[in-house]
């Protein structure tokens, strides 16, 4: 499953691209985020500022990334970065706080913040939290 980050200013004309891209009629939109679970040739996307791999979605990130396996997607080191969907939305976590949680679940952990092998992304909305 990949989430896209949609273009803000054209919202409907960068789904209505990455459908007609993917030949999909089913898709998940929240905001600017549109899921999709087909692999297709991103760098041919106009409107699409970012894909990311989605590894989990998740309501409650507290009682929940305890089930995130991050040791299957983590490659020799790693950051954190956040996205916030409105970019004012409170979080209440941070990339530090995040990266501490991630870090007591990896075997070999390893921070490199300039240029990290594995990025994990936590893209805060309104509804939900895509990992």
């Amino acid at each position: 499953m990949y989430v896209l980050l949609l273009n803000g200013t054209n919202v409907d004309l960068a789904k209505e691209e990455v459908l007609a891209l993917a030949d999909r009629k089913e898709f998940f939109l929240n905001d600017r985020l549109l899921l999709i679970d087909k692999k297709i040739e991103f760098n041919r996307l106009a409107f699409t500022n970012k894909v990311y791999k989605l590894i989990a979605t998740v309501n409650n990130l507290d009682k929940e990334i305890d089930k995130i396996d991050f040791q299957k997607y983590y490659k020799k080191n790693f950051c954190v970065r956040i996205i916030k969907i409105p970019s004012n939305l409170e979080t209440g976590y941070s990339e530090r706080t995040l990266g501490s949680l991630i870090w007591k679940k990896l075997k070999k952990p390893k921070v490199d913040f300039s240029h990290p092998n594995t990025k994990f992304y936590f893209i805060f909305t309104k509804e939900k939290i895509f990992v």
